[in-house]
């Protein structure tokens, strides 16, 4: 990310920023599934769930403060590449603490480890994975109900908000609440799921009240930050399919089912931003996100 973040800021064609955008996704990568992988390792596969929702809490609120301080530094003139040098330097930060983690993450092996060994294994527990039909269908159905929050947060808020009577630092801020509605809703959702000891209807549930909120922003009067507030907080039900997930295959398989089910949403949040961006009314765009909401819902 670091490397990635250094080609960003000297990028002067397109073909770098493109370079610059794979090497920061990459490293990426590593970091949310890396957190699901020592959740299964360092926690009961009961607390998997609860535990990765905190994750996703964490990196949720971490945006928030991200977007928040930026928007503000960038509206008063600050340099977008001083911004970047920040992170990098954060980067730097996380790269050495990492030095510090505990030995007792490292799972033993009798097996002498190789890049080939290694390849086989990873390659086997995919595909065990992908065989599984309930693998395919909770990833789908995460990758919309997350694909819309992406598209929503990144896409259609800014452009929403920026027809409104509001600052770029306030826009800034209304968008950065769906963050926050997000780093609440994932682990309510989680406990919710447990009180009632049905993880899917419940998914199903945050799916249709998220397509809901979208209604209730295009048809009252409620402040756009509330309605932002509630599109976060039901989006948080995705979190959900990871938890299924996990509970769908053997504990040694739980780290690949996060990692195929976070590709999925991914995937599906890039394929969903760009139909969406082919829209040129914002109110149809919304639409679209609500009827797809109601498939994934139903879908479920």
């Amino acid at each position: 990310m670091i490397f990635g973040f250094f080609v960003l800021i000297n990028s002067d064609n397109f073909a770098h920023l493109i370079l610059s955008q794979v090497l920061i996704a990459t490293g990426a990568s590593f970091g949310f599934i890396g957190a699901a992988h020592i959740s299964s390792i360092c926690f009961p596969v009961a607390q998997f769930g609860l535990m990765f929702s905190l994750v996703q809490t964490i990196s949720s609120l971490s945006a928030l403060a991200i977007q928040i301080l930026f928007s503000s530094l960038l509206a008063e003139g600050a340099d977008w590449k001083n911004l970047v040098v920040c992170i990098m330097l954060l980067g730097v930060l996380i790269f050495v603490l990492m030095f510090f983690y505990p030995s007792i993450l490292s799972e033993s092996s009798s097996e002498k480890c190789t890049i080939k060994s290694s390849i086989r294994t990873v390659m086997y527990s995919v595909l065990t994975v992908l065989k599984l039909r309930d693998i395919w269908i909770t990833s789908i159905v995460g990758a919309i109900t997350f694909g819309t929050f992406l598209a929503l947060n990144t896409l259609w808020a800014p452009r929403l908000l920026s027809n409104s009577e509001l600052g770029a630092v306030e826009s800034g801020v209304a968008t950065a609440i769906l963050w926050l509605g997000l780093a609440v809703g994932a682990p309510i959702a989680d406990r919710i799921s447990t009180l009632l000891k049905n993880r899917r209807h419940v998914i199903s549930a945050f799916a249709l009240l998220q397509g809901a909120s979208i209604i209730i922003l295009l048809c009252s009067h409620l402040t756009v930050h509330f309605c932002m507030l509630m599109f976060g907080f039901f989006a948080g039900g995705h979190m959900l399919n990871f938890t299924v997930g996990s509970e769908i295959v053997k504990r040694k398989y739980i780290s690949t089912s996060s990692s195929i089910i976070n590709g999925f949403m991914f995937i599906g949040s890039g394929v969903i931003v760009s139909i969406l961006a082919l829209f040129t009314d914002y109110q149809m765009a919304l639409f679209a996100i609500f009827a797809i909401l109601i498939a994934a819902g139903i879908l479920n």
